[in-house]
């Protein structure tokens, strides 16, 4: 057997998930769908300049590979099934997340079992910063939704919620071996932010076909919770016009 040629193609399992997702369910069988290439495409190329620029290689270089893949692929797992979800979105964002992580874990790092533990608490951690991030900007927005709101209470919240956590872990953990230093609360102020401004990186390609592609339009507004909202307030200031459908959409 060729056992190379079998490694690499348990490594595109994740990806083939993702290609499967296209097939396997209903909703996504229509040409429109395939504008989620297009954010996918331009984080992975986006990732590799961001590595030759850092200079990123050998394992840190294959252990941050499989952290991008993880949210690369779950997000767009995630925008793939929206449409089946009527409920707890953000929740089983995070719970894909997880799932993904798993996946791209078994397939593409071989290591020990401390390497697979830190892949968990990492991706645990980014998917904390991810998803509740999400949670908040949908609670704010959905009363008054706009585009541009949406993606600035997103940035906004990752920034927040990273350093909140980053800097739970420090106080926590880092201080009982260390005690208080300000130089290290100060590189936690600056991990978190280089934390949610790659995170932000990666989601606003998503974001901008998801605002200005009716396919992706529609899933966002639905996320919002938007639907019922839009058809009660049209309901209540005007009749239908017998012409026109009954339910419209407000411009977000």
């Amino acid at each position: 057997m060729n056992w190379p040629l079998v490694s690499h193609f348990i490594g595109l399992l994740p990806w083939l998930i993702l290609a499967g997702a296209f097939l396997v369910f209903k909703k996504n069988r229509d040409l429109r769908s395939l504008w989620l290439l297009v954010p996918v495409g331009v984080v992975l190329l986006g990732w590799n300049l961001l590595k030759a620029l850092a200079h990123v290689q050998g394992s840190a270089g294959s252990y941050f590979d499989s952290l991008m893949q993880t949210a690369l692929i779950s997000y767009a797992l995630w925008w793939l099934i929206l449409r089946m979800i009527s409920r707890f979105q953000s929740l089983t964002g995070f719970l894909l997340f997880l799932f993904t992580a798993l996946i791209v874990t078994a397939c593409n790092l071989s290591g020990d079992l401390f390497t697979f533990m830190q892949m968990g608490i990492t991706t645990t951690f980014l998917g904390l910063i991810f998803w509740s991030s999400h949670a908040i900007a949908r609670l704010i927005c959905r009363k008054y939704p706009t585009r541009l709101k949406f993606a600035l209470t997103l940035a906004v919240s990752l920034l927040v919620i990273s350093l909140l956590l980053c800097v739970a872990y420090y106080t926590l953990l880092m201080s009982r071996f260390m005690g208080f230093r300000f130089d290290i609360l100060l590189g936690t102020f600056m991990v978190s932010l280089v934390v949610s401004g790659i995170l932000f990186g990666g989601i606003l390609p998503f974001l901008l076909i998801a605002f200005f592609t009716d396919f992706y339009y529609t899933r966002f507004k639905e996320f919002l919770g938007v639907e019922d909202k839009t058809y009660v307030e049209l309901a209540e200031t005007q009749a239908p016009d017998k012409t026109e459908p009954a339910q419209k959409w407000v411009d977000l």
